[in-house]
């Protein structure tokens, strides 16, 4: 009997040493991907095509204007906004973050202060990807000169055909902290 009971222990283990090893690494990837989702932007849609409206954000760690203290609050309150409006109009918002930094990694880490965003560009000091598309590419702003920090807000339609091409349709476009701070305290009108 007493053999018949550690034979039936040692089979109850071996199946809980199983379970275990297919239950545990499924729990972790499952808490893995849960953090992942929870970092993800919420106001992603699934579709690609069609109208979006973008919010460009151009920040530095080593720009002081950048680094005040209350000045991501600002940022995630326009990105509120923006989302607010772009669902109001049936638009897909994109959140943008563009770090100048020479190092991407600290731009990214500055970046997170201002998050959540869709996509970021971090590094490359003023030769960043981001900055040459959306400062150098685009004509000089006598409202809003180039410089960080930087807003800028672009409405665009999206419909992909064969060659896979987009049109770009209006531009917004708003520098340093006064002007993006009084901006937002309008409730970020697009026009």
């Amino acid at each position: 009997m007493r053999a018949r009971t550690v034979g039936a222990v040692i089979v109850g283990l071996g199946f809980l040493s199983l379970i275990g090893a297919v239950w545990v690494p499924a729990l972790r990837a499952r808490r893995h991907w849960r953090n992942q989702a929870d970092a993800a932007p919420h106001h992603v849609s699934p579709s690609v095509s069609g109208d979006q409206l973008i919010g460009v954000v151009i920040v530095s760690s080593t720009c002081a204007w950048s680094s005040r203290a209350n000045f991501p609050s600002t940022i995630r309150e326009m990105n509120r906004l923006l989302v607010e409006r772009a669902a109001q109009d049936h638009r897909r918002f994109i959140a943008v973050g563009v770090a100048v930094d020479w190092s991407a990694t600290v731009g990214f880490e500055f970046l997170r202060r201002f998050g959540p965003f869709d996509e970021i560009l971090a590094g490359g000091n003023w030769a960043n990807t981001g900055a040459i598309d959306y400062l150098w590419r685009l004509p000089p702003s006598t409202t809003a000169p180039s410089g960080t920090p930087e807003v800028l807000i672009f409405e665009r339609h999206v419909a992909w055909d064969s060659a896979g091409r987009n049109l770009q349709v209006g531009e917004n476009r708003k520098a340093g902290v006064d002007q993006i701070d009084e901006w937002v305290k309008m409730q970020a009108p697009l026009r």
